[in-house]
């Protein structure tokens, strides 16, 4: 026995001794020697690089293994100058009678001057995500947190770097502590977010009866409130979120329009049943109006949602695995919804949307698009590629009417200095096919118009293929080029065929007639305002087979100013219009009229002056001259004035004219235009035609500045 003894005693004795070595070896080595090593073990089993800069040290104490590193780094997986975290000093303690047994228990774990860096890239990539397969006798979701019996965190920040949204937020963490256990957690702690107070707890507890956890946890943000309380494998979670003052939210990378809602408070309960989950009794109030609905998604993707506010409904259907989804919205009065960050629709009556998404080899399709409100349609497909370059949208679309708006009278100017949308246009490239039915609102209604637009780098070409302008054609092209250091804008429409009884159906009594033009226009500028202001090219419009009311012309021989200033009697046509010339030539955003001659059965009326589009001025002369020998006079002669939105009408005093005034006053304006002198003879007036004006027009590209 007392051999026995003495084995007993010399073995404890030993093993005494071998601990006490083993804690002397681990305080006296320099394990800075190694730290290097750790670090990159550490590092292979996250999948990324982990330093260690300053000192590392690991030793016993009071029953603990304790290990202490200052200035730890942990990249992120993605290449960036900032590590994900970064620690200025990291103290833990390992219970060691555990580990001696095979099991890791951390009694304290204390993190000093932590820095925590998220960042989403513009292509959706972060730089937390650490997927990798799993190690041997690891689960699929990684392993097991060991139990953490105090976590504390001092003077910490977090960092959140959107740039695919472009927004950055910022939160300071004062102290946060809690622990982790088996079957319990709890943290608790206190910071700033943007200068905002911000306060979290949160706790949970194992059921082991029911195999579950009980969670609670709300998180404050100024008077903003994020709560949720229940047991996410059983019973279900139920959320609840008030923001007294959306304003307050401002940091966050959040639409305009939702920081200007009054009030907003949302809930709902949200379970797991038969592998599926499960949301009922949604609620989304917004100020005095509430929006309600259910969903559910299976584990096979399926989705089936029921969203209402007000009278209108919005249905999801399908499946989030390709994805694969049919939307469904009724509004039977939009009107309703003007609380919503919604863009501004026009009072046309009930709105619908029927469309199908699909996602398929990478693109996003928009099948079956049906979007209606009122009497106006629009139905086609789209479909847009986001991983080139630029976005591709290729579209085909109809619309049954497009209703333009009408210029806001209130206007102090007819062309707004606004910007051009220049950056958007630079976003993406589009192939767009667009029939319209029918376009209202503007000064003429175009029917069966069909428009071809490209987008490419910045370059926007507008093609009218084919329209019926009141009984006319339009052809050519409309191009702005955003793509180029200095914006521009080029036009070149053609015109064949007018009729101005549906050109201006409001005088079809009394002017009718078929007139066809070219339009040239070449400018810079990066508003709408600069661009008119630079505008060069010119202006052709002619008028064949057309007549004027007998009394217009007859006010013009005798009274000009009176028949202006007066309403006069829609009468029958009798006076023939032989031919309308008007021509203007554009140079700096200034309209040059040369010529603008109508000539009549008894009369030549000219048009004189400029229109300033940078100003918006006009300085315009308006004469008529009697081709009667006999009549040696003119009464009076009128000048219009004032702006384009705010023109004046003044009375000039003619003097003593005749044959020879209209002579000088017809050389003069046909200068630019010499080659349609000999068929504008004013002896031959009377005989002149109109088809042998129009064949004087020379063909092919005019010369610059002139037409």
């Amino acid at each position: 026995m007392h051999a026995a003894l003495r084995v007993a005693l010399w073995t404890v004795g030993i093993l005494l001794l071998v601990v006490v070595l083993a804690a002397l070896g681990l305080r006296l080595f320099d394990w800075n020697l190694v730290k290097d090593e750790i670090a990159a073990q550490l590092g292979r089993r996250l999948g990324t690089k982990v330093a260690i800069a300053g000192d590392l040290d690991i030793g016993v104490a009071a029953g603990l293994l304790t290990v202490q590193a200052r200035g730890v780094r942990v990249d992120g997986t993605l290449e960036a100058a900032e590590p994900l975290l970064a620690l200025e000093r990291l103290e833990a303690g390992i219970a060691l009678a555990r580990l001696l047994r095979g099991d890791v228990v951390f009694d304290r774990i204390a993190l000093t001057r932590p820095r925590l860096t998220l960042i989403r890239e513009g292509d959706g990539d972060v730089n937390w995500d650490f997927g990798r397969a799993p190690d041997e006798g690891e689960s699929a979701g990684g392993p097991v947190l060991p139990p953490v019996r105090q976590l504390v965190v001092n003077d910490g920040s977090v960092i959140y770097r959107d740039h695919l949204l472009d927004a950055t937020v910022r939160a300071t963490i004062d102290r946060l502590s809690g622990f982790l256990s088996a079957d319990a957690a709890s943290l608790q702690g206190s910071g700033r977010i943007a200068g905002r107070p911000l306060v979290l707890k949160a706790q949970a507890r194992y059921l082991e009866p029911r195999d579950d956890w009980r969670v609670s946890a709300r998180l404050d943000v100024a008077d903003a409130r994020l709560a949720l309380d229940g047991m996410p494998g059983s019973g279900g979670v139920d959320l609840r979120l008030e923001v007294p003052e959306p304003a307050q939210l401002a940091f966050l990378p959040l639409p305009d329009e939702f920081r200007r809602i009054p009030d907003l408070r949302a809930s709902g309960h949200i379970e797991r049943r038969h592998g599926a989950w499960h949301a009922r009794d949604l609620r989304l109030a917004v100020g005095a109006h509430a929006l309600t609905g259910a969903a559910r998604v299976g584990a096979d993707g399926r989705i089936e949602a029921q969203v209402g506010i007000a009278d209108a409904r919005l249905s999801v259907t399908g499946s989030l695995e390709a994805p694969d989804l049919r939307i469904e919205a009724v509004a039977p009065r939009p009107e309703r919804l003007d609380f919503l960050p919604l863009p501004d629709l026009p009072a046309a009556g009930p709105a619908a949307l029927d469309v199908r998404i699909v996602r398929h080899r990478g693109h996003w399709l928009f099948e079956d698009l049906v979007l209606a409100l009122g009497e106006l349609r629009l139905d086609g497909d789209v479909r847009i590629e986001p991983e080139r370059e630029r976005p591709m949208i290729y579209a085909t679309l109809h619309l049954n009417e497009l209703p333009l708006p009408r210029a806001d009278q209130r206007r102090d100017q007819l062309i707004p200095p606004v910007e051009l949308p220049t950056d958007l246009l630079r976003l993406v490239d589009v192939r767009l096919d667009l029939g319209i039915d029918r376009v209202t609102g503007a000064p003429v209604v175009i029917d069966d118009l069909v428009l071809e637009l490209t987008l490419d780098r910045g370059r926007l070409v507008l093609r009218p293929v084919s329209a019926d302008i009141a009984g006319g054609a339009l052809s050519g092209q409309v191009i702005y080029d955003a793509g180029a250091a200095s914006p521009s804008a080029t036009v070149r429409l053609a015109l064949r065929g007018l009729d101005l009884a549906r050109l201006v159906p409001d005088q079809t009594e009394r002017l009718r007639g078929r007139m066809s033009g070219r339009i040239e226009l070449h400018g810079r500028g990066p508003t709408a305002q600069a661009l008119a202001g630079n505008l060069d090219g010119q202006l052709l419009f002619t008028l064949r087979d057309g007549a004027i009311d007998a009394s217009w012309v007859e006010a013009l021989d005798l009274d000009l100013a009176e028949w202006l200033t007066a309403s006069a009697v829609p009468g029958t046509l009798q006076t023939p219009i032989r031919c309308a010339l008007v021509a203007f030539t554009v140079q700096d955003g200034v309209l040059s009229a040369e010529p603008v001659v109508i000539d009549t059965r008894d009369s030549v009326i000219v048009l004189e002056g400029q229109i300033g589009l940078a100003t918006e001025q006009l300085k315009l002369t308006l004469e008529a001259y009697p081709k009667d020998p006999s009549a040696l006079s003119i009464e009076s002669s009128v000048r219009v004035a004032g702006t384009l939105l705010e023109p004046s009408v003044d009375v000039l005093d003619a003097e003593t004219a005749g044959q020879g005034a209209l002579a000088l006053v017809l050389g003069a304006l046909a200068g630019p235009l010499a080659a349609l002198v000999p068929y504008f003879d004013p002896g031959l007036a009377k005989d002149q035609n109109c088809g042998q004006l129009l064949g004087a027009t020379p063909q092919g590209p005019p010369p610059a500045g002139r037409q």
